[in-house]
């Protein structure tokens, strides 16, 4: 069944503990769909719930996981604190402050927003790069932004991405200071982000010289 094997691909989530509940689960021919709210559980102990949806494709009698999202409940309140004491602790961090060319993100569901942390960056007479998504091959290009947000329009993800008739592309190994998006962090570099991988092979192409650092909004 889908919960059957939901429950399956849960449990064996690498980097981190999921503690599968009894998730809810349809199915319309050769997809199917489940809702469910697992826990996440930290090495320290810590136990983080979240809710998480996925949909499935059957291939011949196997179901197979094609898309799958996990978020955090958090109030209002809690959001605008959480974020602004990550773009003041990044903005005292040495190696950002050092960095001359910068790579950030847009933000999207379920990460810290970078958007005043972009402007902000702009003030300290940083160069900024953006990524931009190669949805066929599932990469990512860097592009120098000029004018924020003019230098963009709407990507293949629905995300906000740098416009090629804008900016000019940057060279991986020009970038100082990587800052990855994260939906959930380890203290042992363990990441789930959106799912589809992008960041996950971006990462090991960066030079070793580049300082990576990711922001979450848990850890």
């Amino acid at each position: 069944s889908i919960t059957r094997v939901f429950k399956a691909q849960l449990k064996e989530t690498g980097g981190f503990q999921i503690l599968a509940d009894t998730p809810q689960a349809y199915s319309d021919g050769s997809i199917g769909w489940v809702a469910g709210q697992p826990t996440l559980k930290l090495p320290d102990g810590t136990e983080i719930p979240l809710r998480l949806t996925a949909v499935f494709q059957k291939e011949q009698d196997d179901w197979k996981i094609v898309q799958w999202h996990v978020s955090i409940g958090i109030s209002n309140e809690d959001l605008i604190e959480k974020q602004n004491q990550i773009e003041n602790r990044l903005f005292e961090f040495a190696n950002f402050i050092e960095a001359h060319i910068a790579l950030l993100y847009m933000p999207h569901a379920n990460v810290v927003d970078t958007t005043r942390m972009i402007d902000r960056c702009f003030s300290v007479h940083k160069i900024i790069a953006l990524p931009a998504f190669d949805t066929e091959n599932y990469t990512i290009q860097l592009y120098k932004i000029d004018n924020f947000p003019a230098d963009m329009k709407m990507g293949p993800r629905q995300i906000m991405e740098p416009d090629p008739d804008r900016c000019k592309i940057i060279p991986m190994d020009r970038i100082d200071i990587a800052i990855i998006p994260g939906v959930v962090l380890d203290e042992k570099g363990g990441r789930i982000g959106s799912g589809e991988g992008y960041y996950d092979r971006f990462i090991g192409k960066l030079p070793i010289t580049t300082r990576k650092v990711a922001l979450s909004l848990e850890c």
